[in-house]
């Protein structure tokens, strides 16, 4: 089996990421407020105007949610999003490997 040498370097630096507070995410959902909820009587007054919508909105059919959808959306089978996913793995790989110090914590 293969495995991989650590330089002696990484695992404290492995160790300070893994304690590391993530205040930017966290910060997203800290004391949510929550928008009021209309009531029935204010959701019969609610009038959509659909004239100011963009024309991929206007004639939105749910029973056929994908019908606009691009043609490479339609085109994709599990395996290409397999295969999508290998390449990006590659390139996220190659460039934290080829350019260290733009990807480091």
């Amino acid at each position: 089996m293969l495995r991989r040498v650590a330089r002696p370097v990484t695992a404290p630096l492995a160790a300070a990421g893994a304690t590391r507070q993530y205040t930017a995410v966290q910060g997203l959902f800290t004391d949510p407020v929550r928008r009021p909820q209309l009531t029935d009587a204010e959701r019969e007054k609610v009038t959509i105007d659909q004239s100011q919508w963009p024309e991929l909105f206007k004639d939105y059919n749910p029973n056929d949610p994908y019908r606009k959808a691009p043609n490479w959306i339609h085109g994709m089978s599990t395996w290409d999003y397999i295969v999508w996913g290998l390449e990006f793995a590659f390139v996220a790989n190659f460039i934290e490997n080829v350019f260290p110090s733009i990807c480091a914590l």
